[in-house]
């Protein structure tokens, strides 16, 4: 398979392109930046590259061409099957990949890569400096290559497989052998369950004789009770009358006091200006907070304004003594100067010479006062020419340069945080997860111990009646649809709560095992069914036909159907069940109703009939049991399948975790980086801040020198005209002087001497007194510009002192205010505390009413309660004669014992206690025992599966890191055979490569060796070329260890010399048969051996295909420029 076109569009500096490439060794030349390495990221980005420095883009757009939308690449491959391979990217970032016209992932398009060794790993790509790297790396990092060559990673990724495969292995077996325990514990209990069967049936009968020889006593004395109760009844009546009609009296009463006392509240609660008053205080406070604040803040710029008036003062004063001294400097040089202008040498000359002398004189005198005026405009010119390009400078310095910067640099800050914020948010929400899920974990496993224990303790207390074995068959029958219309057992279409279970227990007793079914016919045909199989009996409750009490009963707890929650289609069932049942607390609460005047069952399992029966005693199991068994069951299994679930969300939050941790640094990274950079810069910004707030004076000062500097220029030049014109003059003076004094030279040459030296004695004093003269105009002004700061300053230092006055006035108005509202609520909390004091008198007295209606209601009750108990007694005493002739109706066929009622009751209760010590005992335990001694045995077979398995594991871990070994060792002889050869095909002698332990590969480095005229080299000591060149040959045994279709060489020639060059691009010729070679370079003799060249150059921005040479030494140019697009 090869690259046979490739089309760009708008990808970099291609704005559309489409380049037809052979199956050969094409070579892509052209100057730098014209796009050449473009074209290879292209290439690379086609191929799935998701790495942007690899692509040499600092962000998504920098791979879109500045004028398109998005970027695409489109690489045609041809072999026996041709493929279109196409990608997109937008400048949102969002990728689309298609094969062969039809939408794909980068997942599926990678797997097809993989059959022609092309994989994520870019080996057929060498991109510029990877070569170099190759000499500059160590021994152990030039091994790390063959490691990822030969797949150690895929190895390890086994081993930790291995591992985590173990972990489950040995999980497993700890659960295994938790159940093992459960089940030969259950085993054993249901051994000696076997054991008190027989016992249990006689404890059993021995109760029922006892029970049937009680009622029939009870009969006997019941009619005693009834007679002293009706004589109660009409005297508890008479009292009772007497004492409501003193509580009608005391009930009006007590009204009349609760409306004066309504009134009274009524008045306190009207006292709303109080409230308005503590919140007229609150904002009066507030504002005197507000003006301490404010006045705090104006006494201390007063201080600071006082400090520099202070210091403006002392600078006038200082300022004022040196213009004095300056002055009298001056007053002394001027003195100096009066002698010598009014000297005149004596002597004796012509007066042709005198005159002549008289008018240099004065020319001369001329001559300096106007060049020393021009001195000074020179030097106030170049001063005002360094002021303005001084200011100037700053003005440009002033730009928005630093501006600009910044907000690029904190829209890329900001972009980070955001990014880190989410990743941080991401990371803070998988932590949750993460602690929610290992608390939840962590609560199932207690879940599951808590229920286990109960599933076991549930199946050892389950009686064996409810393993019947016609239920059963009758559920065997509903579940496989042989007969429909079945519903189930009562106790199975019930739900109730666990403190309810022995109340439902003892009031459902085996009624909880009837079937219910949708009518007769069902119920026929299922009896039908069981005697054709011999399966035993069972009572069923057709729904059509069964006739349910209507619910009456009251008191308690309330009816005990209302604690049972059930379909509506199954209410006639369950109040049959349960219907006329009440729910009491205990027997105390039964005698307080009435025992025999309602069936009632307490939430301990004491069961009061209708009839007198009273059944109780301690249970350790019945059919609520079983219904409860079940659910614990289902419940278990649910569990056991949430923990499965949370481990895998776990394994895939961990997962997501570390990839979000290696984005976390990387981005706070970046981030702190950017930071530096940006607070570097908003150093800057501030001096720039400072700096823009003198532009205007600056731009103005500016302006005045200007204009100062060219009024100054076109004076000097006048001055400068004038002294020319004095300077020709004094000339042709001097020597109209030196004419004369050569005529009488012997007689003034002394005098002639003593002149000049006073002459320049004079200029000098002069000179400092004109100095002296200019420092005093300049202090002076100096002096005018201080004096008029201290004026301003004063001036605010005024209106600040002023505002301190006012502040001051208004705190005091806002305290008087202030002290008014205080006093104000003062009146009006006396108000309210009278008011309180009246509220308080009308409790105190209603408390006292209250009091005697409580005695009066408890006198009341007591008579209520004794009409009560006789009323319900009678009406017990009546039942409960009708219910004994019906109870002892069901015990005429049982033999009665004898003895006296006392010796009865110890018989049942000696029963009792024998059955309540032997729990539920299961009949069905030996069938139960075998049943479970095989599943004790499975599961016995099963963990000696999983020791075998875990062993095997252990192995598979062990033949895992021989076979790494092995891998390498091919890898690493297989390159270097590759190696070896390669280096057949250039001239630079003998190459191998060699480990420096090789007995422990994976803590060695790799070496290259070269062997030339009988001597081994190391790779340092050869030439810069001749490395490059070596380290190409390793690259390449690289590539054919494991080849591929095609390779990608970016200007991999550049460091080699003609010689290496012309053997490296030989080489290539001689492997572009098997292999398509596509080459960026610059060297002539890389692109003259090369089957096909490209040209690339860039026009306008955008690069283009400019030239193509199809066959060697023969090139082919378009007639006109063909461009990429």
């Amino acid at each position: 398979m090869h690259i046979s076109s490739i089309k760009l569009r708008g990808f970099k500096s291609f704005k559309k392109a489409e380049i037809e490439l052979p199956h050969d060794f094409i070579c892509l030349a052209g100057p730098n930046g014209s796009g050449k390495t473009n074209v290879l990221d292209a290439v690379r980005f086609a191929l799935g590259e998701k790495s942007l420095k690899s692509l040499r883009a600092r962000k998504v757009k920098d791979l879109i061409c500045h004028s398109s939308k998005y970027a695409e690449v489109v690489l045609n491959f041809q072999d026996e099957k041709k493929y279109e391979l196409r990608r997109a990217i937008k400048e949102d970032g969002k990728v689309r990949y298609m094969l062969n016209g039809k939408n794909s992932t980068r997942t599926s398009i990678m797997e097809l890569l993989k059959r022609y060794n092309l994989d994520a790993s870019g080996r057929n790509i060498i991109a510029q400096g990877e070569v170099q790297r190759v000499v500059e790396i160590s021994g152990r990092e030039r091994r790390g290559i063959i490691d990822a060559v030969a797949g150690i990673a895929d190895f390890e990724a086994k081993k930790k497989e291995a591992l985590r495969e173990l972990e489950v292995v040995e999980g497993r077996m700890r659960d295994a052998n938790l159940v093992l325990g459960e089940r030969t514990a259950f085993l054993h209990e249901l051994e000696a369950e076997k054991e008190r069967a027989l016992e249990y049936s006689s404890a059993t009968e021995t109760v029922r004789r006892a029970k049937a020889t009680l009622i029939r006593l009870e009969l006997q004395s019941a009619e005693k009770k009834k007679q002293k109760l009706q004589d109660s009844l009409s005297e508890a009546e008479k009292e009772t009358e007497r004492i409501r009609e003193e509580m009608g009296k005391l009930d009006a009463e007590l009204k009349k006091e609760e409306e004066k006392k309504a009134k009274v509240s009524a008045e306190i609660g009207a006292k709303e200006e109080r409230e308005k008053l503590l919140r007229e205080l609150e904002k009066t406070k507030a504002e005197i907070a507000s003006r301490k604040e404010a006045l705090q803040e104006s006494e201390e710029s007063l201080r600071r304004l006082a400090s520099s008036i202070s210091s403006l003062e002392k600078e006038i004063e200082d300022e004022k003594g040196m213009l004095e001294t300056l002055s009298g400097e001056e007053k002394e040089l001027r003195k100096q100067l009066i002698p010598l202008e009014n000297l005149r040498l004596e002597h004796r000359e012509s007066a042709e010479v005198s005159a002549i002398r008289r008018f240099l004189e004065e020319l001369e005198d001329e001559h300096m006062r106007i060049r020393e005026q021009a001195l000074i405009l020179k030097g106030e010119i170049e001063k005002s020419q360094s002021l303005i390009e001084e200011k100037k400078r700053i003005l440009e310095d002033s730009g928005g340069a630093e501006v600009a910067a910044g907000e690029s640099l904190q829209s890329e800050i900001e972009e980070l945080r955001r990014n880190l914020t989410s990743t941080i948010e991401a990371q803070d929400r998988l932590f949750s997860r993460e602690k929610e899920l290992n608390a939840e974990n962590a609560g199932l496993d207690r879940e599951l111990l808590t229920l286990r224990e109960k599933v076991a303790t549930l199946r050892a207390q389950t009686a064996a009646h409810i393993r019947n074995p016609a239920l059963q068959y009758i559920n065997e029958l509903k579940e496989s649809g042989q007969l429909n219309g079945i519903h189930g057992t009562v106790a199975e279409l019930i739900e109730f709560k666990p403190e309810y279970s022995k109340a439902i227990d003892a009031a459902g007793g085996s009624r909880l095992l009837y079937i219910v079914v949708d009518s007769s016919d069902v119920a026929v045909k299922a009896i039908s069914h069981l005697k054709k199989a011999g399966r035993g009996r069972a009572t069923f409750l057709p729904l059509r036909e069964v006739s349910p009490p209507q619910v009456t009963a009251k008191g308690g707890m309330g009816p005990l159907v209302d604690f049972v929650s059930f379909r509506p289609q199954h209410a006639a069932a369950v109040n049959f069940v349960f219907g006329n049942t009440l729910l009491i607390n205990d027997a105390k609460e039964a005698k307080k109703l009435g025992i025999a005047k309602e069936r009632m069952v307490t939430t301990d399992g004491d069961l009061f009939e209708k009839s007198g029966i009273i059944t109780g005693g301690k249970t350790k199991g019945g059919v609520a049991s079983a219904a409860q068994l079940s659910k614990m069951e289902g419940e278990l299994e649910a569990v056991k399948s949430r923990k499965t679930g949370i481990m895998d969300d776990l394994s895939a939050i961990r997962e997501e975790m570390g990839t979000l941790r290696r984005e976390k640094a990387e981005t706070e990274i970046a981030l702190k980086k950017k930071e530096v950079e940006f607070e570097s810069l908003q150093e800057k910004m501030e001096e720039q801040k400072k700096r823009e707030k003198r532009v205007g004076e600056l731009r103005e000062e500016i302006s005045k020198l200007e204009k100062s500097a060219e009024l100054s220029s076109s004076k000097l030049e006048s001055y400068q005209k004038k002294i020319q014109e004095m300077d020709s003059q004094i000339q042709e003076e001097e020597q109209n002087l030196q004419q004369a004094i050569e005529k009488e030279s012997s007689r003034m040459e002394s005098m002639e001497k003593e002149r000049e030296d006073k002459s320049k004695l004079y200029s000098s004093l002069r000179a400092k007194a004109d100095s002296k003269r200019r420092e005093f105009e300049v202090r002076t002004e100096g002096l005018k510009d201080r004096s008029a700061r201290l004026e301003r300053t004063r001036a605010e230092k005024k209106e600040q002192e002023e505002r301190i006055g006012q502040l001051n006035s208004q705190a005091k108005r806002k305290q008087e205010t202030l002290s008014s509202i205080e006093e104000r609520l003062g009146e009006s909390d006396a108000a309210i505390r009278k008011l309180m004091k009246q509220m308080g008198d009308f409790e105190q007295k209603l408390q006292e009413m209250g009091e005697k209606k409580g005695k009066l209601q408890l006198e009341s009750s007591k008579h209520e309660k004794t009409l009560t108990v006789a009323e319900v007694e009678l009406r017990n005493i009546e039942t409960r004669l009708a219910d004994l002739e019906a109870e002892y109706a069901e015990y005429k066929e049982v033999e009665p014992l004898d003895g006296t009622k006392e010796q009865l009751t110890q018989k049942m209760r000696s029963a009792e206690s024998t059955l309540s010590g032997l729990g539920a005992v299961n009949q069905a335990a030996p069938e139960m025992y075998e049943e479970k001694s095989k599943e004790v045995k499975e599961m016995q077979e099963k963990i000696e599966k999983l020791r075998i398995e875990k062993e095997a594991v252990i192995d598979m871990i062990s033949g895992i890191e021989e076979r790494k070994k092995e891998a390498f060792f091919e890898t690493f002889h297989e390159v270097d055979k590759q190696f070896r050869k390669l280096f057949t095909l250039i001239n630079i002698g003998e190459g191998h490569l060699y480990l420096d332990k090789p007995s422990t590969p994976f803590e060695s480095g790799l070496y290259i060796k070269v062997r030339r005229n009988n001597r081994d080299h190391s790779l340092e000591s050869l030439s810069g070329g001749e490395k490059s060149l070596v380290a190409l040959m390793f690259v390449f045994a690289l590539q054919f260890y494991k080849p591929s279709p095609f390779y990608v060489l970016d200007e991999v020639d550049a460091p080699l010399d003609k010689v290496n060059t012309k053997n490296l691009a030989k080489l290539l010729t001689e492997l572009a048969p098997q292999s398509q070679f596509l080459v960026v370079s610059h060297n002539d003799i890389m692109m003259g051996m090369a089957s096909a060249v490209l040209g690339v150059s860039k026009v306008d921005g955008a690069s283009k295909i400019v030239g193509v040479k199809l066959d060697r030494g023969k090139e082919e140019t378009p007639a006109g420029e063909a461009p990429a697009a």
